[in-house]
């Protein structure tokens, strides 16, 4: 039972619904899989709606896109994008707005080619990039520096350097 004082639904938004799909170079497997996510978190903030709960955003996220994307060339993944962009768009999927994170960025060549994919996609190309700490506590310095150029990088080339927030 909830106590009264925890019910306020003013104070307690869904700040976002997050589903998290794994995906293989097999695309054929994307849509279904991306649909089925998809339907998932649009049912559920529809509950959350009629039980008087806002829902701010419905999140599918993905596996790094290296274990599922062609990164052989930066032509090759953006093909790939391509692929997820038309499964997104396709009106079989629900009609409501989904956030879509492609995962993570493990390669120097990976990370590299983050300008150019949030160039190109926008929203779709929501990437996080991991930077480890060796056995003694410290950050790869290598990696760090070509994040931050790569930050740097994506600041001057998208609209008010809003990218970064991709």
């Amino acid at each position: 039972m909830i106590p009264e004082h925890l019910k306020n639904k003013n104070l307690c938004k869904v700040r976002t619904i997050t589903s998290f799909v794994t995906l293989t170079p097999d695309q054929t497997a994307w849509e279904e899989k991306i649909k089925e996510a998809s339907h998932f978190g649009g049912d559920l903030a529809k509950e959350f709606n009629s039980n008087d709960y806002e829902v701010q955003s419905i999140r599918i996220v993905t596996n790094a896109f290296g274990e599922y994307l062609d990164t052989s060339s930066l032509e090759n993944t953006i093909k790939d994008m391509e692929v997820l962009q038309n499964i997104l768009k396709n009106p079989s999927m629900p009609n409501i707005r989904i956030r879509f994170a492609i995962g993570e960025a493990k390669t120097e060549n990976e990370i590299k080619m983050i300008p150019e994919l949030i160039n190109k996609f926008g929203d779709l190309s929501n990437i996080c990039v991991n930077i480890k700490i060796d056995e003694l506590g410290i950050v790869n310095d290598k990696k760090t520096k070509l994040c931050a150029n790569i930050v740097k990088q994506i600041g001057e080339t998208t609209p008010r350097g809003e990218g970064n927030f991709n």
